[in-house]
């Protein structure tokens, strides 16, 4: 043994010089294998079908439950349009104030020979005078000056004088320029008698300096001889009244500008509402005034409460400074707020749609005398803006609402290739009412349609292009309806919609709200959240039989990352594998580059290599996917890859997936490369 050792060490250490002797030519290459790990990956379920949610009905035997949006709409959504008052008005809306003053013109005025005889009795002649010296009236009780565009003045007169006044005709002027006012007379008026005279203003210039020019004074004789008192005369009050101006200089009085209590209808494009609870709106207030007088407006609207207060608002409207108008805007929100539709007295006439409201403006009187014209104005608007209702009560209108022609996309078969065998299952369309209204859902044609085999199959049902009715919401607590129509394989051709394995469905729906119109006296009512929905729901018992059927995952692949791989030749991955799905698998492996472009497939062969398993107890191994050298370049640009396992039952025969089910792969590599000497 010792002799064997020794021997076996001197020819090896021959062997090594001889090598070192004769240098290797560079050329010369060698082939060396490698067993690198690439990527591990648990193939379930959630492989094979899309969004689903699992139901097990017992020792983790599984039911697919899935449900697809179809339709998701408020057909009676109530838009409430913006609502209000705008008013505006100019000088000719305010009114001048009422006024009176007093002109004695004594017996010394009218004949200065009467001063001389004061005192006396003597017996007065009759006396013919005419064009006497104006007589000053102040008017500055009135205003300084206006031109009015209505009114009157009245003219009262008391003759005190001991004798008949047979005739007075005089004009009233304006000082300034003398331009006539008014003429008027008074014919026989007995001693200590009164005659009263109206004379229409409108369209006069006014100002406060006026003059009385009588242009002619008639009186009788007296009756025997009197006693002469040259204080006594003529006694006239001149009085204003409802005096408008087109403009004045006059110091306006505290009056009432507008008053309104109204109803106001709004249009509801259908809608008949009686109540709204408002979730979001405002009320805006919007006062502008170019007159230099303070206002203030009182704005109440008794058909909006919230916390048992009606919305009460007093907004004080300051003058105009120095010719430059005043704006105020003010926003009250309205969130929380119940507004009664119901008009002014619904007690005595129930209407919808209606509105009360209360606005007073007043004039709040500085007593300065102010210059304004027809181009001063005061403007006021409110309105309810973009008002959104938490909920509204009343008739919503009859709406109908026609999806045409629709297609929408159905996840659950989308990973899925392949024919499938069911044992069983339902379809539903199930029905959500939020509204609180009757309606009915048309469903004129649902179809199945494969887009990858270009496959379609209409469902046939007595339930397809009927009306279905459907019950109303709840008000409160808000509860919407809920109603399932039901397809099975005792009633429909559902076998066949749904093995056609459909990522797609086509359908045509009509969605009816209050058809035969307000049947339920206006008690419908929607809320802000209302919602007619309609969802198709798939059941699927988990037991089927598979006709290349593919359970597909993705995974990481970047061979960029092993080093040396320009110099990889050839080799094949390994596949270590527990496998507890009830079924034997082929799997291939499908190579994509950085931008999703498919480059190449490995393996395919039809070759069912991974053996079945069962559950909790899986069959494990090592299977193989070779790399043929014409498929070397795709392995190397490859950035990631689809695994495949593709399962045929034999003989159609069904078979149950358990939850738990999974295939569990871990992928190698076992690289050739060529190697160059150096």
């Amino acid at each position: 043994m010792k002799f064997s050792f020794l021997r076996i060490v001197f020819l090896l250490v021959g062997l090594g010089l001889m090598l070192n002797g004769c240098k290797k030519d560079r050329a010369t290459t060698w082939d060396a294998n490698y067993l690198l790990p690439i990527a591990r990956t648990s193939i379930g379920v959630d492989n094979a079908f899309g969004n689903y949610t699992r139901t097990n009905t017992g020792n983790n035997q599984l039911d697919f439950v899935y449900s697809q949006e179809l339709y998701n709409n408020s057909p009676a959504l109530i838009e409430i349009p913006d609502t209000g008052i705008a008013t505006s008005f100019t000088l000719n809306s305010l009114q001048l104030g009422d006024r009176t003053i007093n002109r004695y013109i004594t017996l010394g005025e009218i004949n200065p020979l009467f001063l001389l005889l004061d005192g006396s009795t003597t017996t007065i002649a009759a006396q013919t005078q005419s064009n006497l010296t104006p007589i000053d009236i102040d008017g500055t009780e009135f205003f300084e000056t206006a031109l009015l565009e209505s009114g009157e003045m009245v003219i009262e007169f008391t003759n005190e004088l001991p004798v008949n006044l047979k005739t007075l005709t005089f004009d009233l002027v304006n000082k300034s320029d003398a331009s006539l006012i008014a003429s008027s007379s008074f014919t026989n008026v007995g001693p200590n008698s009164i005659a009263t005279r109206i004379i229409d203003l409108s369209g006069k210039r006014v100002n406060a300096a006026m003059q009385a020019v009588i242009k002619l004074l008639e009186t009788d004789a007296s009756n025997g001889p009197v006693k002469i008192d040259a204080k006594k005369g003529l006694n006239i009050k001149i009085s204003v009244r409802n005096l408008k101006a087109k403009e004045a200089t006059a110091a306006f009085p505290n009056q009432t500008v507008l008053s309104e209590d109204v109803a106001t209808t709004q249009y509801m494009e259908g809608a008949q509402l009686k109540y709204v609870k408002v979730r979001s709106g405002k009320l805006k207030l919007d006062l502008y005034s170019s007159i230099a007088e303070n206002m203030t407006l009182y704005l109440q609207i008794p058909s909006a409460s919230k916390n048992g207060q009606i919305i009460n608002e007093v907004v004080k409207l300051a003058g105009a400074v120095g010719g430059v108008p005043n704006i105020v805007t003010r926003e009250i929100d309205m969130n929380g707020y119940t507004i009664d539709y119901r008009g002014k007295n619904p007690n005595v006439t129930d209407t919808v749609n209606t509105i009360h409201q209360i606005m007073l403006l007043t004039l709040d009187s500085s007593g300065r005398k102010l210059d304004i014209s027809l181009q001063d104005s005061i403007n006021i608007s409110y309105s309810l803006v973009d008002l959104v209702p938490e909920y509204g009560i009343g008739y919503m209108g009859s709406n109908t609402n026609e999806t045409g022609d629709a297609i929408t996309d159905l996840d659950i078969f989308s990973k899925l290739g392949g024919n499938i065998g069911l044992a069983d299952l339902t379809m539903r369309l199930n029905i959500s009412n939020g509204i609180g209204a009757e309606g009915h859902v048309l469903t004129r044609s649902l179809i199945s349609y494969n887009s990858r085999k270009n496959t379609e199959v209409p469902l046939t049902a007595s339930l397809i292009n009927s009306n279905y009715p459907v019950s109303s919401a709840i008000f409160s607590p808000f509860t919407p309806n809920e109603q399932v129509i039901e397809f099975n394989t005792g009633n429909s051709n559902i076998k066949s919609f749904v093995e056609n394995l459909p990522d797609q469905v086509k359908y045509n729906m009509q969605v009816a709200i209050s058809p035969n119109g307000n049947t339920n006296n206006w008690r419908d009512f929607i809320y802000y959240n209302s919602r007619f929905i309609v969802n198709l729901e798939m059941t699927l018992p988990a037991a089927f039989s598979l006709d290349n059927l593919s359970f597909r995952d993705s995974v990481g692949f970047d061979i960029q990352q092993v080093e040396n791989k320009d110099r990889i030749k050839g080799g094949k991955f390994n596949l270590f594998y527990e496998n507890e799905f009830p079924f034997s698998v082929n799997y291939f492996l499908e190579l994509y580059d950085e931008n999703g472009v498919f480059l190449d497939t490995l393996g395919n062969e039809g070759v069912n290599l991974i053996q079945a398993g069962q559950t909790n107890n899986p069959t494990k191994g090592k299977a193989e996917l070779i790399i043929p050298s014409s498929k070397i370049g795709a392995v190397k640009r490859a950035k990631y890859a689809y695994i495949t396992l593709l399962v045929n039952t034999p003989n159609n025969a069904q078979k149950q997936i358990n939850s738990k089910d999974r295939c569990k792969i871990d992928i190698s590599a076992d690289f050739i490369y060529e190697l160059s000497s150096q």
